[in-house]
C-alpha cells in the first residue's frame, strides 16, 4: 500500500465518517473527526451593509434640514434692490471761496451706496459720506466717477462735497436703501 493510498480505518466499533454523517443528520456529507455528532458548528455570519433604500425617508429628512440650515444663511445675505437710491445736487458758487453742497438722504432707513459721481470745474474736492472723507482731485474732463465701491450710510450720516474751484457743481449718489431687517 502506498502512502498516498485511501487511508483505512481501524477494526473497532467505531463508524466511519460517512456513517457518522448519516446519523447525525447531515445527509451524508463529510464530518471532521474532531467534531461529534450533534455538535453546533459556528457558521460566519454574512456581511450586510446599510443600505440608503433600506430608509430613504430618514435620509431626505437629514438632506432638507441641511439644506434648510443653508438657507437660513442665504435669506439674511439676499439684498433687496427694489428701492433704488438716485441722490443728486447741483450748485454754482457765488464769489471765490470754499463752496459745500449738502444733499438729503432719500430713505427714513440705510442705504448702500454703490457708485459716487463728482461733476465740477478741474481741481481738488472732498467728498465727505459719513464718516468717510474722501479728498478728490477732479480732472480736466470735469467729470469723476467712483464705482464700484460698497459703503453704508446711515439716514442721519453726511452726505457732502466741498470744493475751492469756481463753477458748477454736482455730486450724484447711487445705490439702494437697505432694507434687510427692517419690518413692512
Amino acid at each position: 500500500m502506498s502512502r498516498h493510498s485511501q487511508k483505512s480505518f481501524p477494526a473497532t466499533n467505531e463508524s466511519t465518517p460517512n456513517q457518522l454523517s448519516e446519523q447525525s443528520g447531515y445527509g451524508g456529507t463529510y464530518v471532521p473527526r474532531a467534531v461529534r455528532p450533534g455538535t453546533h458548528i459556528r457558521q460566519p455570519e454574512p456581511i450586510t451593509v446599510k443600505d440608503i433604500e433600506d430608509k430613504p425617508l430618514k435620509f431626505i429628512a437629514l438632506a432638507l434640514s441641511a439644506l434648510q440650515r443653508q438657507f437660513r444663511r442665504v435669506a439674511t445675505s439676499i439684498e433687496d434692490r427694489s428701492m433704488a437710491v438716485d441722490e443728486y445736487q447741483s450748485q454754482t458758487p457765488t464769489g471765490p471761496v470754499t463752496n459745500t453742497l449738502t444733499i438729503q438722504p432719500q430713505y427714513e432707513t440705510n442705504e448702500r451706496i454703490t457708485s459716487i459721481l463728482v461733476v465740477g470745474p478741474a481741481g481738488a474736492c472732498t467728498v465727505t459720506l459719513g464718516d468717510r472723507v474722501m479728498p478728490l482731485t477732479i480732472p480736466a474732463s470735469g467729470f469723476l466717477l467712483i464705482a464700484p465701491v460698497s459703503m453704508f450710510i446711515g439716514r442721519d450720516d453726511l452726505r457732502q462735497l466741498t470744493t475751492s474751484a469756481p463753477g458748477q457743481i454736482n455730486l450724484i449718489l447711487g445705490g439702494y436703501a437697505d432694507t434687510r431687517g427692517v419690518g413692512p
